[in-house]
């Protein structure tokens, strides 16, 4: 399901099951407890996630737009080949920071 992880200030979720409309309404609610701590610094974690179906896609742009009117950023890590292609394909993956690891997505905030 979903994990998520403090690192300094920035929430790393991980997903570790298809995102797919079963995960979208905790992933929705993990999103906005995020945010409501203030400026939400997120990295979703893409590295264990077998599957991204069109109810995850949709997901991920409303968290987007939840993070960004807070007047933070989400971006995505490690997504394997099938969900990068998922992402390239929709176009949904443009809308995103993608990165290779958390360790470098985490890292990114700071520069």
């Amino acid at each position: 399901m979903l994990a998520v992880e403090v690192q300094g200030a920035i929430d790393v979720i991980g997903v570790d099951v298809p995102f797919d409309s079963h995960l979208a309404e905790e992933f929705s609610a993990t999103v906005a407890d995020c945010c409501a701590a203030g400026q939400p610094s997120i990295v979703l974690d893409l590295q264990k996630t077998p599957l991204i179906d069109s109810a995850g896609l949709e997901a991920l742009i409303d968290a987007k737009r939840k993070a960004t009117a807070r007047g933070g950023v989400l971006k995505l890590s490690g997504p394997n080949s099938l969900c990068a292609d998922i992402l390239h394909v929709s176009g949904v993956g443009e809308q995103f920071e993608i990165f290779e690891t958390v360790k470098s997505s985490v890292g990114s905030f700071a520069g």
